[in-house]
C-alpha cells in the first residue's frame, strides 16, 4: 500500500473510481473532465494492490491576493473507494499532497467541501461562499439585460476581452480572487456546457465624442442555467495556509505593528515555528523565523487554521481566545487588531 503522484498518462485510470464516488455528475461533465481538466492537474492515489482505493485532483490556478499573485491548486475529486472507507486511506493521501504542495513552494489551497467537517481536521477553514451569476433559458429565447446592445455566446477574441474585462472588475471590487485569461472562459464555457448550461455576454460599440467606434467593449456578463435546473446554493469555501512564512507577506497593517507568535501546524511540520513580523502602513512588512527556543519574546500561540481565519478576515482576534489550540495574550490580540484583513474574496471555480 502506498501513496503517490500519477504520471499524466495514467490520469484517466482514475475515472472509475470518479464515476463511483461522485454518481449525481452527468456522463457528459465526467466526458468533459477527463477530456479537460485532467491534462494540466496533479492526481495523487493511494495503490493497494495495483487498485486505486482513494484519489484526490489538484487542479490549478492563478490566485491574486492583495495585489499580488500566487499560484494555487483546488482540492477537488477527493474519494475513496466505497470498500475501504473509514480506514484513513485518506488522511494519508491528503496529507502527501499537503506537504508536496509546501515543497513546491505553494502558499494557500483551497476547495469546496462536501462537509466542513471532513477537512477542519487537516487545517482548512471555511473564508467566504461562492458567488452565482446566471440567466435563465426560458421559451428558446434568453432573458436579457437591459441596456445591452447585444447578448451573445462569446467568440473568438471576444473570450480575451471578457477575461480583461472580468480581471478589471475583480481588482477593483476584491482583494482575492482566480486570474482569468480567454482559455480561462474557454474552457468555463466547454464546463458549463456538458451539463446544458452556458456563457452569455453583453456586447456594445465604444464611441468618442466625435461618434467614431473606438472598440467593443462587454457591458456584461451572465451563466445560463437550463429552464427548472434549481439554482445553486452558495457553497462554502475554504483555504488551507500551506506555506505560513510566505502567508505573512501578503498582510498589511493599519499601522505600525511588532509581533511574535508561534504556529502550530499538525501536517506540514516546517510551519511549526516562531515568527517575528513587523511592518506598517507605509514600510514592507519583515518576516523572521526565530529559534524554537527562544520563547521570551512570544506573545502566543495561533494554529495554522486560526491564522488562515485571521488573515482572510474569518476570524477577528477577539474571537480567538477559546479556540482549540489557542494561547492569546492581551498583547498578541492588541497587535493582530492592527493586521487589515484580507477581504472579499470572490471564487466561483467549481473543479
Amino acid at each position: 500500500m502506498s501513496v503517490r503522484k500519477l504520471e499524466p498518462k495514467e490520469h484517466a485510470n482514475t475515472r472509475f473510481l470518479y464515476e463511483q464516488c461522485f454518481p449525481e455528475d452527468s456522463s457528459k461533465f465526467i466526458d468533459y473532465y477527463y477530456s479537460e481538466k485532467i491534462l494540466d492537474n496533479q492526481i495523487y492515489v493511494l495503490e493497494e494492490d495495483g487498485q486505486f482505493c482513494s484519489m484526490l485532483h489538484l487542479n490549478p490556478y492563478k490566485l491574486v491576493v492583495n495585489g499580488d499573485e500566487s499560484l494555487v491548486d483546488y482540492v477537488v475529486a477527493v474519494a475513496t473507494d466505497i470498500k475501504h472507507r473509514k480506514k484513513g486511506y485518506m488522511r494519508q493521501v491528503l496529507t502527501t499532497a499537503l506537504n508536496d504542495m509546501f515543497k513546491d513552494g505553494k502558499t494557500f489551497a483551497f476547495l469546496m467541501p462536501a462537509r466542513e467537517s471532513i477537512y477542519i481536521p487537516y487545517s482548512f477553514l471555511t473564508v467566504c461562499r461562492q458567488e452565482t451569476k446566471r440567466i435563465i433559458i426560458e421559451n428558446q429565447g434568453y432573458l436579457m439585460e437591459p441596456g445591452t446592445e447585444e447578448m451573445k455566446v462569446p467568440e473568438g477574441d471576444e473570450f480575451e476581452l471578457l477575461a480583461e474585462t472580468a480581471n478589471c472588475y475583480l481588482y477593483n471590487n476584491y482583494k482575492v480572487f482566480v486570474k482569468r485569461d480567454g482559455n480561462y472562459y474557454r474552457r468555463l464555457l466547454k464546463e458549463l456546457k456538458s451539463d446544458g448550461a452556458g456563457i452569455f455576454i453583453g456586447i456594445a460599440n465604444k464611441y468618442d465624442r466625435k461618434g467614431i467606434l473606438l472598440c467593443n467593449c462587454i457591458t456584461d456578463y451572465r451563466i445560463i442555467l437550463p429552464m427548472g435546473e434549481p439554482y445553486p446554493q452558495n457553497a462554502k469555501i475554504m483555504f488551507r495556509i500551506l506555506n505560513v512564512k510566505q502567508a505573512l507577506s501578503f498582510i498589511s497593517f493599519k499601522e505600525r505593528c511588532c509581533i511574535c507568535f508561534s504556529v502550530s501546524d499538525p501536517d506540514i511540520e516546517e510551519n511549526n515555528a516562531i515568527f517575528h513580523v513587523i511592518g506598517s502602513d507605509i514600510t514592507d512588512t519583515d518576516i523572521r523565523l526565530n529559534d524554537k527556543r527562544d520563547y521570551e519574546s512570544v506573545m502566543g500561540t495561533l494554529p495554522v487554521y486560526v491564522l488562515c481565519g485571521l488573515i482572510f478576515g474569518a476570524l477577528t482576534p477577539g474571537m480567538c481566545y477559546n479556540l482549540k489550540g489557542v494561547t492569546m495574550s492581551i498583547q498578541l490580540e492588541k497587535e493582530l487588531d492592527k493586521w487589515i484583513p484580507i477581504k472579499p474574496i470572490y471564487i466561483s471555480e467549481m473543479v
